[in-house]
């Protein structure tokens, strides 16, 4: 009766042996791909700086040609006022210029809302790196 005892203890004995074994691989394993996805995610910061730089470069010339036509949108209203023949010309430079006011501020938020991802996926990025690194 004892040796059976014994044997089954000695069976159970190696079982939990072998899970702890398996436990203690998978644990590795888990560490290892957390640290290629913090690495993966370390790697995307550099072009999602890049990206929100250039989106701010975008914006900047935006507000650029959003000041530049305003200029345009004065000048026209100026020769308006002193030019009798040059009505229809006058007519279709304020018709640029305003279909070009219009594509700018539509350019600026644009610009403005890829800003705003960019800003919402640097925050995603980090953190998840915080997460996966806590």
């Amino acid at each position: 009766g004892f040796a059976v005892v014994a044997q089954e203890v000695k069976n159970l004995a190696n079982q939990t042996a072998k899970a702890t074994e398996e436990i203690s691989r998978q644990i590795a394993d888990l560490q290892d791909r957390i640290t290629g996805a913090t690495d993966a995610i370390q790697r995307l910061r550099s072009p999602i700086s890049a990206l929100a730089n250039m989106t701010t470069g975008v914006k900047s010339g935006v507000e650029q040609q959003r000041g530049a036509t305003a200029d345009i949108a004065d000048a026209v209203r100026v020769a308006a006022g002193g030019a009798g023949d040059a009505n229809s010309a006058i007519a279709e430079a304020r018709k640029a210029s305003a279909e070009h006011g219009r594509t700018a501020r539509n350019i600026a938020k644009i610009a403005e809302g890829l800003s705003i991802k960019v800003g919402d996926l640097t925050t995603h990025v980090d953190s998840l790196a915080q997460r996966l690194r806590g």
